[in-house]
């Protein structure tokens, strides 16, 4: 015992170290994994499915977290050989190699070049038509990763995916009895909206189409035999296509039903899921244009109206003044020649007249700056005096005023 300590310990006292294990590389396990697939042949013996099954298996567990490593053409060559091996006919290998697409595609962040797409693409349609439905779940999340920021890719398929009678239309539609195809076929719709900057954009038909499926989604009530995480998906999914039509793709809401209609669901989903919360939306809710944020000049017909009328008043108003110059002369000479006894008292202090109102008017002192006549006493209905007893400066109207100078 004690020799082989000794014999484990360096000259100097020191032990010896372990020897360490060797760090795998980035992407190591994926490059052997994918060199056994790339070696195999399509062959329908039981040996080579089991095979294929296995190398799926591990192509599926094998950690990708450490970084990618790997190069997207290697992926995408890896799911095109996956996709000869496997025949139509065999539903669990498809339904395997399914989710090999959607797991390599989402865990590598891969986007499939033109090259390889348009391969994948006929496959995975061609196995929605043939295969059983229990495996369009996975069909759809694989296709869903296939044409997710390629939608200006697919051009070729979109009559098949989104016409009339498309794929997706009849699987998205509100008769479909599974709600887990319908949410994955809605979100196959809404990466076939996504674009990425610089690339063109989907067409504006299929834009339409798409719009109009999402916006029926969106207002359609939860289904009896969907419970509630799933029509959340759904909705999720939905938003994110309207999201992608209106903010990447472009598109223009011209008609007012059509953003009304978008508002009105935007209004009911904001708060959704909140306890004791249940909001009952119309279907259109109209825009109504506020004065602050909108850029046009508000139209001023008060302006107009009162620049006319400001002329008007400048012809009325010398007429007055010459009156009440007429009635200015007739009340001095009065003034003159009537005794100034009583309440009718005229005083003279330093150029100032008042006039007290015998109506219980309350009187008003007027400036002697304003005399008239040659005897220097100032007359209550100068020129001046007279604008302060106007009609749009006084507590008394014009014809008041007159009638207070002539009963004095």
């Amino acid at each position: 015992m004690a020799a082989v300590q000794v014999a484990g310990l360096l000259p100097s006292g020191q032990q010896r170290e372990a020897p360490r294990e060797a760090i795998p590389e980035r992407g190591n396990g994926f490059r052997r994994l994918s060199a056994r697939l790339c070696a195999l042949r399509p062959d329908d013996s039981s040996s080579a499915r089991t095979e294929i099954h296995l190398l799926f298996d591990q192509l599926i567990s094998e950690n990708y977290s450490q970084g990618s490593g790997v190069a997207p053409q290697d992926v995408s060559a890896l799911l095109v050989q996956a996709c000869r091996l496997v025949p139509l006919n065999q539903n669990h290998l498809v339904s395997k190699a399914s989710q090999l697409i959607h797991h390599l595609l989402d865990r590598l962040q891969v986007i499939i070049d033109e090259q390889h797409l348009d391969f994948l693409l006929a496959y995975t349609i061609s196995a929605i038509h043939q295969c059983s439905s229990w495996t369009h779940m996975e069909i759809l999340q694989a296709l869903a990763a296939l044409v997710y920021c390629n939608g200006s890719k697919c051009q070729k398929y979109l009559p098949e995916l989104l016409g009339k009678t498309g794929l997706l239309m009849k699987l998205s539609d509100l008769a479909q009895s599974d709600p887990e195809v319908r949410r994955a076929a809605v979100h196959c719709m809404a990466n076939l909206c996504l674009s990425m900057p610089g690339q063109p954009y989907l067409e504006e038909p299929y834009q339409n189409v798409c719009f109009q499926a999402f916006l029926t989604i969106l207002q359609s009530p939860k289904s009896s035999d969907m419970d509630d995480i799933t029509f959340c998906m759904l909705l999720q999914n939905a938003l994110k296509g309207v999201q992608s039509l209106l903010n990447g793709g472009r598109m223009k809401l011209t008609q007012t039903n059509e953003l009304g209609a978008v508002l009105a669901v935007l209004k009911k989903f904001m708060f959704h899921g909140l306890p004791g919360l249940n909001i009952e939306m119309p279907t259109v809710l109209y825009p109504t244009p506020l004065p602050q944020y909108d850029g046009r000049t508000p139209i001023k017909p008060q302006q107009s109206e009162s620049s006319a009328s400001r002329p008007t008043l400048s012809r009325v108003k010398p007429k007055k003044i010459q009156q009440g110059e007429e009635e200015e002369k007739e009340s001095s000479g009065e003034i003159e020649a009537a005794p100034v006894t009583g309440t009718g008292r005229v005083n003279l202090h330093e150029g100032n007249t008042w006039c007290p109102s015998s109506l219980g008017v309350q009187s008003l002192p007027l400036d002697g700056s304003g005399a008239a006549g040659k005897d220097g006493v100032s007359s209550p209905f100068s020129s001046s005096s007279w604008k302060r007893v106007s009609s749009s400066e006084s507590d008394y109207s014009d014809a008041e005023g007159g009638m207070q100078s002539k009963m004095r």
